[in-house]
């Protein structure tokens, strides 16, 4: 609890310095699915001349380069036109068999997705409250899906050293766990954030149902809490 000093001739209330505390609790951040959608592209119909053939496609004003002519869903004059037939793809240009008539003929465009490719990120925060991180285990993590790690993110409250090792288990061999790092091991140097998308020697299949352990083996009295994110490509 705070200490307080009471003087009485001037009435007054001081509070002392706090005692430092610690949360004690290591949790996972909400995660975030994401899947890449259809894209609509910008509109084309005021470079329309009735002479122009070949367009320049973009999105949102950003280049855009389809795959292939079967990736486009194209409108022009309110009739959608055949692939490889009504217009073909190269590069990043559409080029019309015959050349739209005018600035009022009515255009859109749809660029279909092209991979149902999902990703996940798996977030650790551990948190020492005021105090400052210690070595040791710092808790486990189910993994409850199946995929590849692609890449890690490391975050701390304060510039330090940290040095966090990922240890990995299946349901049936627990408590029974074998780093995935291989040496390569997340860590900070006299820094607050670092981030490695080689991952070199790692192990970066996870299966549902596997257990993360998170051992942190250095760090710098400076260095409170931490959070660390394993970008997964399902």
């Amino acid at each position: 609890m705070p200490n307080y000093e009471i003087n009485t001739t001037n009435f007054t209330v001081t509070q002392g310095a706090t005692d430092p505390y610690s949360i004690g609790l290591n949790y996972e951040a909400p995660v975030k699915g994401v899947q890449y959608q259809n894209l609509i592209l910008d509109d084309l119909a005021s470079q329309f001349d009735g002479t122009q053939t070949v367009f320049n496609l973009s999105t949102s004003g950003e280049s855009y380069q389809p795959l292939n002519d079967q990736q486009l869903i194209i409108s022009v004059d309110s009739t959608i036109l055949q692939p490889g037939v009504g217009y073909t793809i190269s590069g990043n240009q559409i080029v019309f068999a015959t050349p739209p008539a005018s600035t009022s003929v009515p255009f859109f465009g749809i660029a279909l997705a092209n991979t149902a490719d999902l990703t996940r990120t798996i977030n650790y925060v551990v948190d020492n409250g005021s105090r400052p991180m210690t070595t040791g285990n710092k808790g486990y993590l189910t993994i409850d899906v199946t995929g590849t790690i692609k890449s890690w993110v490391l975050l701390a409250d304060a510039d330090g050293t940290l040095e966090v090792d990922l240890r990995k288990s299946t349901f049936a061999d627990y408590p029974n766990v074998v780093s995935i790092c291989a040496g390569n091991t997340p860590q900070l140097v006299t820094t607050n954030k670092n981030t490695d998308v080689d991952l070199t020697g790692w192990t970066t299949q996870l299966n549902a149902g596997d257990i993360i352990q998170y051992e942190v083996i250095n760090t710098t009295v400076s260095i409170s809490n931490f959070a660390i994110a394993l970008k997964v490509e399902l």
